[in-house]
């Protein structure tokens, strides 16, 4: 559920759990680097079809200042909050998507997505806000960084299962948007 207090945007995600109101800011944002974006698509055969869609990024980087207010809300309270610049970079951010599927050629049947592999990714995350503490003590960003790596690939890249239920999802999707857009 989310909803505006005070001017602060609440976000309840499994409210027994976690519950965080949170504030963030961000001024004159300045974001480099995708320009150097490159991509490749592919799309192979008539009737029945495979598709191949590659988004390559070397590297993106942030320089901004921001104003945070964040609460933590778990069985205790805690509060993430700070001022000033904001750095931040990655590299290698890759993006794949991978597909099979049937196109037929008359309108008698449904378009139909039959297989999809979804993969993305990145490389030395880089992060810093100035100023920032948690429950009042400095935040090494460096440690954050390393959680937040560990978090994403023990999440994506080392659990099959999940990836594997995240693309049954977006190919549900995107087989239900496809029909629905072109049914007459």
């Amino acid at each position: 559920m989310r909803r505006i207090i005070n001017n602060k945007l609440q976000i309840e995600l499994f409210p027994y759990i976690l519950n965080y109101l949170i504030y963030i800011k961000f001024r004159t944002a300045c974001v480099t680097g995708l320009s150097k974006l490159r991509d490749d698509f592919l799309l192979i055969g008539i009737g029945n079809v495979q598709a191949s869609w590659t988004v390559l990024i070397p590297k993106i980087s942030l320089d901004t200042t921001y104003f945070m207010d964040l609460l933590l809300k778990t069985d205790s309270e805690h509060l993430i909050e700070g001022s000033g610049p904001l750095e931040a970079s990655v590299e290698n951010v890759f993006f794949t998507f991978q597909a099979e599927g049937k196109i037929p050629l008359n309108n008698s049947q449904p378009i139909r997505l039959d297989t999809l592999d979804v993969n993305f990714g990145f490389s030395n995350l880089q992060l810093s806000l100035d100023n920032s503490t948690y429950d009042n003590s400095p935040i090494d960003w460096q440690e954050a960084v390393t959680g937040i790596e560990d978090a994403f690939y023990n999440a994506w890249t080392g659990n099959d299962p999940f990836r594997g239920l995240v693309n049954g999802i977006v190919r549900c999707f995107i087989d239900h948007v496809v029909n629905v857009s072109f049914k007459k």
